[in-house]
This record gives structure tokens, sequence and C-alpha cells, in this order.
């Protein structure tokens, strides 16, 4: 089980694919990975997310519902 957690950025550098870290905690999903993936489904836009905002996101393992190990925040992914 792994809790993802997203940011929304304004660093450039993450709107052109690059590592960034979150400027603003938007929210978090727990997913569990089966075969090395997960589908996630995260309403952006019930979080006041608007085209032309950057999204990161970490994932945290979750070892008996206690967040453990995480890792460094996502390359950016510009909202269209």
């Amino acid at each position: 089980m792994y809790r993802i957690q997203y940011f929304k950025t304004s660093s450039e550098s993450a709107a052109n694919g690059l590592y960034a870290q979150g400027d603003t905690y938007i929210g978090y999903q727990d997913v569990t990975i089966g075969g090395g993936s997960a589908t996630l489904d995260f309403d952006l836009c019930a979080k006041g997310i608007i085209a032309g905002d950057v999204i990161t996101a970490t994932a945290t393992l979750l070892s008996s519902g206690t967040p453990s190990q995480s890792s460094s925040f996502s390359n950016g992914i510009r909202v269209t």
C-alpha cells in the first residue's frame, strides 16, 4: 500500500518536465500496487486546480498504515 500525495508547484522547471518540490499540498490517495502498477483516480478540479497549473507527486510506502519510506518529487506535469 502506498500513499500518493499531490502538490501544486509554481516552478517553471517543473513545467518543463524536471523534478521540483511542491509549493501547495493538494491532497492524497492510498493505492495498492499490484504487478508494478496501480490505477490513480484523483479529482484535481475539485481541489481548485485549473489548466496551466503544474502538479508534482510523491509516493510513500505505508507499513501497517504508518508512513515509512518516501520517494522524491515526481516530474512536474502541466494540467491541460
